[in-house]
C-alpha cells in the first residue's frame, strides 16, 4: 500500500511517499498527487520510505520528469530507492530520464542495501 504526504515550502511542493509501488493505481496515484500541486514549480518526490518498486513505478517517474519538462516545471528525486536509482543510472543516455534530479541520502535515512 502506497501512502502519501504532501508539503509545500513556497513554489517547491514536497511529495513523501511511503510503501510499496507495485501496481499502476499506486504508480497513478503517485503522478496525480505530484501533478495536482498548484502553484508548485519545482516538485521533489522523497522515496526514503518506498521499500518496493515495480516497473509501473519507474515509467511514472519518466512520466513525471516528461510532465514537468513539458511546462518548465523541475521535479526531482530525494532519496531514491535502490532499485529506482539503479535504473535511473542504466538510462542515463534516455533524454526523459536524464533531467531526474537525485540527492544522495543522508545518515540519518540512509539504509543498508
Amino acid at each position: 500500500m502506497l501512502r502519501i504526504q504532501t508539503d509545500k515550502i513556497g513554489d517547491m511542493a514536497v511529495v513523501e511517499c511511503e510503501g510499496r509501488i507495485e501496481k499502476e493505481q499506486a504508480a497513478k496515484k503517485m503522478f496525480d498527487v505530484a501533478t495536482s500541486q498548484e502553484g508548485a514549480r519545482i516538485v521533489v518526490l522523497d522515496l526514503s520510505e518506498v521499500y518496493d518498486m515495480a516497473p509501473v513505478g519507474i515509467d511514472a517517474l519518466v512520466d513525471l520528469q516528461t510532465w514537468a519538462f513539458h511546462r518548465r516545471h523541475r521535479a526531482g528525486i530525494d532519496h531514491p530507492t535502490h532499485q529506482s536509482a539503479e535504473i535511473q543510472n542504466s538510462c542515463n543516455g534516455n533524454r526523459q530520464t536524464r533531467g531526474l534530479a537525485r540527492r544522495p541520502a543522508t545518515t540519518s535515512s540512509a539504509r543498508a542495501a
